[in-house]
């Protein structure tokens, strides 16, 4: 797999406001989204006519997704806030990893290693 996009520290530390503020997006989305779910009938599907509220939500989070495709960042979990960035160190390809909360990208990860790594 080669990335579309590898990034410095310094590049990745600059995206985080950006990382942060597409993350709020897609939690604003989702709740919308579970509680749109959480009240339908039984056997009854949120593709059944959906609200405008609904559509809107949608819209919102694939703009999101579709937004941090494109600067090259992965969102490996919402709940934490976890984000995978590709880099290079040693001429290797690592993914350099931030979870919402830190200050900065501190730490990285082997490709197959995942978070725990």
């Amino acid at each position: 797999m080669i990335p579309r996009r590898v990034f410095t520290v310094e590049e990745a530390n600059a995206l985080l406001p950006r990382l942060q503020h597409e993350l709020e997006l897609i939690r604003e989305s989702l709740a919308v989204l579970r509680k749109a779910s959480a009240s339908l009938p039984p056997g009854a599907r949120m593709d059944d006519g959906g609200s405008p509220l609904n559509t809107a939500a949608l819209a919102q989070l694939h703009g999101a997704e579709r937004r941090l495709v494109e600067l090259g960042a992965e969102l490996k979990d919402v709940e934490q806030g976890l984000f995978d960035l590709p880099a290079l160190r040693d001429g290797r390809l690592v993914l350099l990893c931030w979870r919402e909360g830190e200050t900065e990208v501190s730490w990285f990860h082997e490709l197959s290693a995942g978070y725990q790594g």
